[in-house]
């Protein structure tokens, strides 16, 4: 068994299994009642497979089948990785394979995104980029798991890229760029709690309507000034802690999408400025009392710094190897940079 639940083989089947088809050795989909809606796709060895059910289409590598009878359908439970949850013949164990990767959709929604990782214990699972979970073996023993080949990894040998940093309100990190009206910030995030006035992601200004270059929570509201003015935007409360939030603020426009797809835009007017001081992440650069404006439940996954249309940082949340000590590792400059506050981030 691949993945898949169903009620049985010719009702409420959304199921992928490997195993012997007609004596031969083969990996099928199967769609609602198998006997009408079945691809399968003989096994010739260690093979990569690209699987692909998309409502009648059903995929395997190159070989594609459009099913003979499309019908609404639910099956009786949440599917399974690694095994089919429901009514399966004795013989249809969990699948001994590798898991690159797994995208499920609720039609052109993406409600899972997994892909395989080990947490801080060393333990693999898989985490779903859309909620923001790691998801862990439910069976007895425990996944293995490979390690990307160096030449696949991001960071030097001495960095460990994790899945976020976090601040409790005391630290924040000094990027060394100083915003202007063509900057463009793109970050990915999680808030830990409503974040009312404690959200802040990123910023540097004399003021929210001076000279000013930030993105942050105020009360129930988004707050992102610009220049002499502070785009305002009210979302829905709950979609501030519903999962991972994609923030573009791209010059004078700022787009803000959250896990469900969903999203808001707005802009201001387009003026000439820059802002007076270093732009820092986790916190708002307002010189003296930049104290008073640091995030306490904010975990940072990504961040690009862009100058018009060219890359200036491209921050990846990790660790140093040698003494654990957790910061953002910027691919263009190839500089480590640490807390700048007072004690230390926290990650995973």
């Amino acid at each position: 068994m691949v993945f898949g639940s169903r009620s049985s083989a010719t009702k409420n089947n959304f199921s992928v299994v490997s195993g012997p088809v007609g004596g031969i050795m083969s990996i099928v989909t199967d769609f609602d009642n198998y006997t009408n809606n079945r691809l399968a796709y003989t096994i010739s060895g260690d093979e990569f497979f690209k699987i692909s059910i998309s409502k009648e289409k059903l995929k395997i590598n190159d070989l594609e089948r459009t099913v003979s009878t499309y019908n609404e359908f639910t099956t009786p439970g949440t599917a399974y990785l690694f095994s089919g949850n429901g009514s399966y013949p004795t013989g249809y164990t969990p699948a001994i394979m590798r898991l690159y990767y797994c995208k499920i959709y609720d039609n052109s929604t993406l409600v899972r995104d997994f892909i395989p990782v080990i947490d801080m214990n060393d333990v693999a699972c898989v985490y779903d980029n859309v909620s923001g979970k790691l998801f862990y073996n439910q069976g007895t023993g425990e996944f293995a798991y490979g390690e990307l080949p160096s030449d696949d990894a991001r960071l030097p040998v001495e960095y460990q890229e994790v899945e976020y940093i976090e601040s409790t309100g005391t630290q924040y990190i000094d990027t060394g760029f100083v915003p202007n009206q063509d900057t463009r910030v793109i970050t990915e995030h999680f808030y830990t709690k409503q974040p009312q006035n404690r959200g802040f992601i990123y910023g540097a200004g004399v003021s929210a309507t001076d000279r000013t270059f930030e993105l942050y929570t105020w009360g129930n509201n988004w707050n992102s000034p610009y220049g002499n003015t502070n785009i305002v935007m009210t979302p829905q409360i709950s979609m501030f802690i519903s999962g991972k939030i994609n923030i573009d603020k791209n010059k004078n426009n700022v787009t803000i999408t959250y896990s469900d797809g969903t999203s808001q835009t707005k802009s201001c007017e387009y003026v000439t400025f820059t802002a007076p001081r270093n732009l820092w992440l986790f916190a708002i650069n307002r010189g003296s009392t930049s104290v008073d404006f640091r995030a306490d439940c904010v975990q940072l996954c990504s961040c690009k710094i862009l100058e018009n249309d060219t890359l200036v940082r491209d921050f990846v949340p990790c660790y140093r190897k040698s003494d654990g000590k957790p910061g953002m590792y910027d691919l263009v400059t190839g500089e480590f940079f640490t807390n700048a506050g007072t004690g230390e981030f926290s990650y995973e």
